[in-house]
């Protein structure tokens, strides 16, 4: 016969306690996962096949949109641009996300300061357009190509750098978020950053599918339709729906739009399209920004490319970024170079290469750009836009 003692008791409760919390830290990490610059290689395999668990990623996506409602996340979900930064949102170092110092104000762009919809006379603005690259990540807010642009030219002027880079965005969602949040700040130069892999995000819808980092959240997406851009998935799906799409994913009506599941290539996934898809979103961006402000593209080599670089001697390499590439980057920039010119900081990043290693040009020598590099980048987009020019004075 069990004899149930208050020790008994105690240890039953203690074993249900740290069963418990158990679950919770494993849930963190998984709610925390997307930050980290690799696949999830714990959880992955629940995203491989159309019979998904769909009470483990309803579960999860509870979780994080129970942190995301206490304004506990620094990425929140937005139903025009996929996700953005949440207002007035800092990610500090943790255990869980490490190498990350990031503040965001009240308009939810990485900044320190406000700023006002209506410049001040005299004033130069300027935006910032793209992913992680231009976001900053992995470097606190004095070493990003923001804050160095801005540091140069205000020698010589009164300036004003706004920073609408969102990790993870493709082409398509800096572009909307010009469109639908940036175009109304009166900016007199606007500064796109073009990473060649933003060109393989394009085609994806379900962030999922294509980062595996349990994020469940869909993003718009484009098509080319008669020469035309066409924007689908747009408002962009709840993320309480996501789940049972995975489970039922052959029934999406979106699914030949979605290049990146694993049993199924759908339409328009081949390098040449995306190549193409790529290239007219940014031509239809410029040629709609050139009518308000002047417009750059600033070339951003991840790491493998600018390795690729430095071994080959080759310009924009070519070689695909992971073995599921298939897309030519040089095509892509070579047209931008050859339609609008190209920031390319390229060479100087080399040459630093050749005197350092590829530590002191990536963090970790393989994910993004140390306060180094992004100096060298806003070196380059200085000399290339304003060289010796000390008399810049505002366009709106």
């Amino acid at each position: 016969m069990l004899i149930i003692t208050d020790e008994l008791k105690i240890n039953v409760l203690l074993f249900v306690f740290m069963f418990l919390f158990c679950l919770m830290v494993f849930e963190i990490f998984l709610i925390f996962d997307f930050y980290s610059s690799k696949p999830n290689q714990i959880t992955s395999h629940f995203y491989k096949s159309p019979q998904i668990n769909s009470y483990f990623n309803g579960l999860i996506s509870k979780s994080k949109m129970f942190l995301i409602e206490r304004k506990w996340t620094y990425i929140i979900p937005d139903k025009f641009l996929g996700w953005k930064i949440g207002d007035n949102r800092t990610r500090l170092h943790t255990f869980l996300v490490p190498n990350a110092l990031y503040e965001s104000n009240s308009m939810g762009i990485r900044s320190p300061r406000e700023f006002d919809l209506e410049k001040k006379e005299g004033i130069i603005r300027i935006h910032l357009y793209g992913d992680s690259f231009v976001h900053g990540n992995d470097v606190p807010f004095e070493e990003t190509m923001g804050y160095y642009l801005e540091k140069i030219l205000n020698e010589t002027m009164e300036i004003e750098i706004m920073n609408f880079g969102v990790e993870a965005y493709g082409i398509d969602q800096a572009y909307l978020k010009w469109k639908i949040e940036g175009r109304e700040y009166q900016p007199d130069y606007i500064i796109i950053g073009y990473q060649p892999e933003n060109c393989q995000r394009n085609v994806n819808i379900i962030s999922e599918l294509y980062f595996r980092h349990n994020f469940f959240i869909t993003k718009p997406r484009f098509i080319i339709e008669n020469e035309s851009l066409k924007l689908i998935n747009y408002p962009t799906l709840n993320y309480t729906k996501i789940p049972e799409i995975l489970k039922n994913i052959y029934n999406w009506d979106l699914l030949e739009y979605e290049c990146y599941y694993d049993s199924y290539r759908g339409k328009n996934c081949d390098g040449t399209y995306k190549s193409n898809l790529c290239y007219k979103i940014i031509e239809t961006w410029v040629e709609e920004i050139s009518k308000e402000s002047e417009v750059y593209v600033v070339y951003l080599p991840p790491s493998g490319h600018l390795h690729g670089k430095y071994l080959t001697n080759v310009s924009y390499s070519s070689v695909p970024m992971n073995s599921n590439s298939n897309i030519d980057y040089y095509d892509v920039s070579r047209r931008i170079e050859k339609v609008y010119g190209l920031i390319n900081p390229e060479i100087d990043l080399v040459n630093e290469l050749k005197k350092t290693s590829m530590k002191n040009i990536y963090v970790g020598g393989d994910q993004h750009f140390t306060g180094k590099a992004n100096k060298i980048v806003a070196e380059n987009i200085y000399k290339f836009i304003w060289g010796n020019n000390n008399t810049i004075t505002p366009l709106n």
